[in-house]
Parts: C-alpha cells; sequence; structure tokens
C-alpha cells in the first residue's frame, strides 16, 4: 500500500501480508507488513484494511450541526415556490411552514421536520470538484441557526446522480469562526448524496400540505 501526498510526494510505502490468528480484544489484527526494499518482515498489529477506491478514504461528513440549533430553513426548489420553514425555540419539537397557502395544511403536524432537519446527519458518497458540474439555477436551501449561523445547501443533477455544494454565513460574530472554517472545508468541493437527502433538502412545498378538510 502506498499513500501519496501533494504532487505525488510518497508519504508511506508498505507491502501487507496475510494476517494472523484472531483479532484482539479492541478488534485489532495481526498482520506482516514489511518495507518494499527491505526482506526483513514484521508483525505489526492494527486495523488497516486496505481499500481500492479513493473514496473509501474520505471523511465523509461535510459538516455536522446538531437538530436543536437548527432554527428553520428557506427552501427554494426547482418547481414550485420557494417557502420558508421555522420554530421559535429549540424546545419546539416541530418545524411550522410560515404563510400557508389559503385552502391547504400541513399533511401532518410534523411534515416540515424532514426538510428542516435534512442539514443533520448530512454525509457524501463521493466527492468532485464543484465546477465540474452545473449549478447555475440549482434548486437550494438555505438552513439558520438560533446562533445565527446561515448554511446554503445547493442541488444539482448530473445524469442520475444528485450532487451538493455547501457554504456558510454568520449574522452573528459568535459564528464567525465557525462559518469560516465550514467555508474553508467545503469551498471548491461538491458532494454526490442519495436521492433521499437531496428531495429532503429541497422539496416542494406541495409535498408538505393537503387541502384543507371540510
Amino acid at each position: 500500500m502506498k499513500l501519496l501526498g501533494t504532487g505525488g510526494t510518497v508519504l508511506a510505502d508498505v507491502l501487507i501480508g496475510q494476517t494472523q490468528g484472531t483479532p484482539d480484544a479492541l478488534g485489532r489484527a495481526a498482520m506482516y507488513v514489511r518495507k518494499p526494499d527491505e526482506n526483513q518482515s514484521w508483525l505489526a498489529r492494527g486495523y488497516l484494511v486496505p481499500k481500492a477506491a479513493a473514496a473509501d478514504w474520505l471523511d465523509k461528513t461535510a459538516v455536522v450541526i446538531g437538530r436543536d440549533r437548527v432554527k428553520g430553513a428557506v427552501v427554494d426548489p426547482a418547481d414550485g415556490p420557494t417557502y420558508t420553514l421555522s420554530r421559535d425555540s429549540k424546545e419546539q419539537q416541530d418545524f411550522k411552514m410560515l404563510d400557508l397557502p389559503r385552502g391547504l395544511e400541513l399533511s401532518f403536524e410534523g411534515s416540515p421536520d424532514g426538510v428542516a432537519g435534512s442539514i443533520v446527519g448530512f454525509v457524501y458518497q463521493d466527492v468532485a470538484k464543484a465546477d465540474t458540474i452545473n449549478f447555475m439555477n440549482a434548486p437550494s436551501t438555505v438552513f439558520n441557526t438560533f446562533e445565527g449561523l446561515n448554511i446554503t445547501v445547493r442541488v444539482a443533477t448530473r445524469g442520475m446522480e444528485r450532487w451538493a455544494t455547501i457554504s456558510a454565513e454568520a449574522t452573528n460574530p459568535m459564528v464567525q469562526g465557525e462559518a469560516e472554517m465550514i467555508n474553508a472545508r467545503n469551498n471548491g468541493w461538491a458532494y454526490r448524496i442519495d436521492d433521499v437527502k437531496a428531495n429532503q433538502i429541497v422539496a416542494t412545498r406541495e409535498t408538505l400540505l393537503r387541502p384543507v378538510d371540510g
């Protein structure tokens, strides 16, 4: 296994042999290893599982926001009008839709929760340079926290895949550093996400509503 750094610099290079015995109480396996230019082998112990795909080595958590922090979201879907979801306090379990259209109501009490909370547990399957995907006029949602942090997620389609970008803005100096860290981590990158997450993030307003009874 060879680990390369910037410019192809070799950071580590090791030949890995077969594992020996059974894993210990911590799950660590014993395996023989040696450097490519040496005949001496060493019996090492650890968790190393070589993976061929580059995506398997990625930290697939692009942003971490707890649900208790989410105040609401402004959703601009591909079809239909922009709408706003909000709650008054962290103790309030369900989000509400502001300015409900006449003759319609929430399909059930917590129907907005999946959309407003879709920034929570945001993980991705693969990563690509953002400029290789067309995000022009892509649907988006701006998630806002009680502390004044706004996180914008844009969702584009490429073939059969859904891709997202993430950016942040602080409306409160207290979270300026957090916004800068989110942007530093995600600027220039697009993340492939599953259809369920993509559809939650930019759900149309009508999917959350039903006609008023009577």
